[in-house]
């Protein structure tokens, strides 16, 4: 973040000290993350909002729905409808091609809005491959 942050400021000729994005807010969307709260896409448009709009980043993430689902069965759900929906790359899977499971997990991304947990939806996807 504090990349991303340096990169805008010095496409915007701007110093530290005129940052839209205060060392507090930046620092509380950094425990967000950390915490599970959001994802790292989540974060991003969180980090996008704050820079463009301002704004405290647990506002954002509530304002905007971004919290990170961690229900279990809610993803079971997203990874079932991805397994109906993908037959042929469910065969890949089966058939050696471990790496087609990509495109399992973007398809439960889409269908959750971006807001499943990645790794939650592989561990249910592996569980229910037999991989």
């Amino acid at each position: 973040m504090t990349t991303e942050l340096l990169g805008r400021l010095n496409t915007q000729r701007k110093s530290l000290d005129e940052s839209p994005i205060s060392p507090v807010h930046l620092a509380d969307l950094v425990r967000l993350v950390l915490k599970g709260v959001v994802n790292s896409k989540a974060a991003k448009a969180v980090f996008d909002h704050m820079f463009t709009d301002g704004g405290d980043p647990e506002s954002i993430v509530k304002a905007k729905g971004l919290v990170q689902v961690e229900d279990a069965g809610e993803i079971a759900r997203w990874v079932d409808d991805a397994l109906a929906a993908n037959p042929k790359v469910v065969a890949d899977i089966k058939g050696g091609k471990a790496g087609a499971i990509g495109s399992l997990v973007g398809h439960v991304m889409k269908k959750s809005g971006g807001r499943a947990n990645p790794q939650t939806v592989q561990q249910l996807l592996k569980e229910k491959l037999g991989i």
